[in-house]
């Protein structure tokens, strides 16, 4: 394994501190608002208010003949909740509130939008975290996108393994920041080594 490929699993995986903060997030969230909230603010009549499960239109496919969807409500661990057959999706309230609004900014503006919509104060932030939910979401995408056409084009000067190992790397680092288990900052970073190596790569093998 490379320097780099070792630093990124690192950087990866030990982000403890920032997860357990958007964890509590996540649980403060799902404890304020329920899936039959969200789908009540959006026109979504639930004819036993939430208390039990029942059939209804999916919201984003159309209406049906024979409604696709079934709500859920809280169970134990369970997070109320939609399942569309058609869909083949469940939304929790946090899935139905980025669908609704079609949010496509990271996992941590998403849960920002919620705070502020139901005036929660998100639990205290482990050191620079606040400052990471400053970050410019756009920047990061770009990362990503240049990352992943440069590394395409770069495919013939990598032996078959470094190209699917960097591949997986990419991978895992999108999962992580969707699902905001990373910081952004080491995201950017990992991102931004991943461009040097490619770019070395390309160097010692020119197109064309």
């Amino acid at each position: 394994m490379s320097r780099f490929e070792d630093e990124a699993r690192k950087e990866i995986e030990q982000s403890d501190g920032y997860t357990r903060w958007m964890r509590a997030r996540v649980d403060a969230l799902h404890h304020r608002v329920s899936a039959g909230d969200v789908l009540r603010e959006n026109g979504v009549n639930l004819r036993y208010g939430g208390a039990r499960p029942e059939q209804i239109s999916c919201p984003f496919h159309g209406q049906d003949v024979n409604p696709s969807a079934r709500y859920h409500p809280e169970e134990g661990r369970s997070k109320a909740g939609i399942w569309c057959f058609v869909c083949n999706k469940r939304w929790d309230a946090i899935g139905l509130w980025k669908q609704f609004r079609g949010f496509e900014g990271s996992f941590g503006s998403l849960l920002r939008s919620m705070e502020r919509a139901y005036g929660l104060e998100p639990p205290e932030a482990p050191p620079e975290s606040v400052a990471e939910e400053a970050e410019d979401d756009v920047e990061l995408a770009q990362l990503f996108e240049v990352c992943e056409r440069r590394l395409r084009g770069a495919k013939r000067a990598f032996t078959m393994e470094g190209y699917l190992t960097l591949c997986s790397i990419l991978e895992r680092l999108y999962f992580r920041v969707e699902k905001g288990g990373i910081k952004l900052t080491a995201a950017k970073a990992i991102l931004r080594k991943a461009l040097d190596k490619i770019g070395a790569k390309e160097r010692e093998c020119p197109a064309g």
